[in-house]
């Protein structure tokens, strides 16, 4: 039987209060007074959407959830936001629940776009959802979900050229994907994936905003596996390190950073 969307946020307690503890600045100081300010909004009766984008910044990612199902609006911008609401919780889950809920973000995106498939928002959360997918199930388990993804988040580009998560999301599956050989993309129909494709999306997303830690660490390990501007890969994983965290995953990338430096 499938779970309510409910029933998952026992399951991330744990987990979201350990990421907490981690966090340096936004944590311990930032993250509370977002959160008063997100339920101060609530308690006014602010508009619902203005509420979720607020628990969103203080990753309080049920409480956006728990907004949004309460207000019981079913537009476009609400649903992609329910969408990212599960997206974001599903992070802090594993395995068949990470992949149920990014499944639930799946379904609730495409209805946004249904709705409005003029909205790049909407356009870009579905191409997140559907590339959190294709990262659990992995890149070649379904090629039809690979080239949705590709082309969903080109649209979302075109509507907006500024969703800079949008560039990561090409960039990141493209560095997925060129692990296989050329002769073998070519065979599947997805060729498009190079490595100057994911050193143009990830230029560019980190061109659209300079803060972006997961993106850099990212692009460090590319450029290490492929053995490229090993320069670059120093200089990537010290920004990444000396960056503040806006994001709880960026704990784990700052992890991963110091790894993939002390292997340097």
């Amino acid at each position: 039987m499938e779970k309510p969307l409910s029933d998952y946020r026992s399951l991330v307690t744990v987990g979201m209060i350990a990421a907490a503890l981690l966090c340096t600045s936004k944590s311990a100081i930032g993250q509370p007074e977002l959160t008063a300010r997100a339920d101060s909004l609530a308690k006014a009766g602010a508009d619902v959407l203005l509420v979720a984008d607020a628990y969103t910044d203080a990753w309080q990612y049920e409480k956006a959830l728990t907004a949004l199902e309460i207000s019981g609006r079913k537009d476009a911008p609400a649903l992609w936001r329910k969408a990212r609401a599960c997206v974001d919780i599903a992070e802090g889950l594993k395995n068949d629940d990470a992949l149920n809920l990014n499944e639930k973000a799946v379904s609730m995106a495409t209805k946004a776009v249904r709705l409005d498939s003029t909205s790049a928002d909407a356009q870009q959360m579905l191409a997140i959802a559907m590339g959190r997918m294709a990262i659990y199930k992995g890149v070649f388990a379904n090629i039809s979900l690979v080239k949705e993804i590709h082309t969903t988040a080109l649209k979302a580009l075109s509507l907006d050229d500024s969703l800079y998560r949008c560039c990561y999301i090409i960039g990141r599956l493209n560095q997925e994907l060129i692990n296989k050989p050329g002769f073998a993309l070519k065979m599947l129909g997805i060729d498009w994936a190079t490595e100057d494709s994911v050193i143009y999306y990830y230029d560019k997303a980190l061109k659209l905003n300079p803060s972006l830690i997961q993106t850099r660490v990212r692009y460090a390990e590319f450029l290490k596996r492929h053995k490229q501007s090993p320069d670059k890969v120093i200089r990537l994983l010290d920004e990444a390190l000396a960056l503040p965290i806006t994001d709880e995953q960026d704990v784990r990338a700052k992890e991963d950073a110091r790894a993939l430096k002390a292997k340097l």
